[in-house]
């Protein structure tokens, strides 16, 4: 953008600034602004008024060569209201575009892997009211596809049960009908609202299960069983059939061996083959900066190889090792559960689903991804 026009502004935002703001524009000079926190709507606001930079809070910036960060805290009172986001910017039809909706920000959980455990502690949480949610979908349900699913993508959509049923309540009152998915924890399920929840078209349910060793789950500060994992899922299939269960899945987690990655693979197979889940999100485990095992990996037995931050991706190959695991250990590990889900899927299905392993294995990670940088 620079090169079309200097006088562009460029503002960066998101868990990357709310972490590495200081360490952003050092090495990325093309960033006028990084904004930490939820005050960018502060920032646009003060923008338009004519207030002054040092007024902002959370922002970075540059006078000259100097570089400053004013800090992440809001004055009493601050806050420049929510608006609807400014769907009208889009450069294709809405309908064409696949729709998340975030209608609350943070997270009162620790879990050691994710980058919202830190927002929630450092910033006042953000929330829309019902009717703004309302407002929001009924707008979009009018301008997409009849039976779209639009992803409610909260951390934990039903954290605040009432607030979760005013808004499933409201939502019975679209238009149009549309379908919706959510993210919740195994801990928050809970029949009544699981009812509620289908009969307002939520149709595809995303849980965390993360891993099957409850020790590792402990390491990481997910202090949920096996147990659990499974009743709540047998009590979505119970109360909520109809609805499609997701399952989020982290490989090479702090405290992983070689051997609990086989039982895990198998644990994965056994969820799809028993009909306990209907997907599982297969994901590598990242140290994405900001969390606790980024900041001292040393803690949790994790030597990070790597600050290209290109390379932190959760598919990809591990940017970090453990004190018993190398990377290529790991995502030998990753690729197992790939091949499990598959052997797994081919059973239910019935079908021959092919998956190109061969490709996978580490001679070629090597030559296209790790050898080429």
């Amino acid at each position: 953008f620079k090169n079309i026009n200097k006088s562009i502004l460029s503002v960066l935002g998101g868990p990357h600034a709310n972490f590495m703001q200081l360490e952003t524009l050092l090495d990325f000079p093309e960033f006028d602004f990084v904004m930490k926190g939820d005050f960018l709507l502060d920032f646009l606001h003060n923008l338009n008024t004519g207030k002054h930079l040092e007024d902002v809070p959370g922002l970075g910036y540059r006078i000259g060569k100097d570089i400053y960060c004013n800090p992440a805290i809001r004055k009493q009172n601050g806050r420049v209201p929510i608006t609807m986001p400014a769907y009208a910017l889009l450069t294709r039809p809405v309908g064409e575009y696949a729709h998340n909706v975030r209608t609350l920000m943070g997270c009162p959980y620790k879990c050691l892997f994710c980058v919202d455990q830190k927002t929630i502690d450092e910033n006042p949480s953000l929330s829309l009211t019902a009717e703004q949610v309302f407002t929001e979908l009924d707008w979009l349900s009018r301008r997409v596809p009849a039976g779209s699913l639009i992803h409610f993508s909260d951390s934990i959509f039903n954290l605040q049960e009432d607030r979760t049923l005013e808004i499933v309540d409201r939502l019975k009152m679209i238009a149009n009908e549309v379908c919706y998915s959510f993210d919740t924890r195994v801990d928050l399920v809970k029949p009544e609202e699981l009812r509620r929840l289908s009969k307002a078209n939520f149709y595809y349910c995303r849980i965390g299960i993360e891993n099957n060793d409850s020790l590792i789950l402990s390491n990481i500060s997910k202090l949920i069983d096996v147990k659990a994992q499974i009743n709540a899922c047998q009590m979505i299939r119970k109360v909520a059939p109809s609805m499609a269960i997701h399952g989020y899945y982290i490989i090479g987690l702090p405290g992983s061996t070689m051997d609990s990655m086989g039982k895990s693979a198998q644990f994965v197979q056994d969820l799809i083959t028993s009909d306990a889940v209907d997907v599982i999100g297969n994901k590598v485990f990242v140290p994405y900066p900001g969390t606790p095992v980024f900041n001292n990996p040393s803690t949790f037995g994790v030597e990070i190889l790597t600050r290209d931050w290109g390379k932190y991706d959760r598919r990809s190959f591990p940017v970090y090792a453990l004190n018993n695991l190398s990377a290529e250990d790991i995502y030998q590990g990753y690729i197992l559960h790939e091949r499990k889900l598959t052997e797994a899927l081919n059973l239910k299905v019935k079908n021959d689903i092919h998956q190109d392993f061969e490709r996978l294995d580490l001679g070629y990670i090597y030559a296209n991804y790790v050898g080429n940088g």
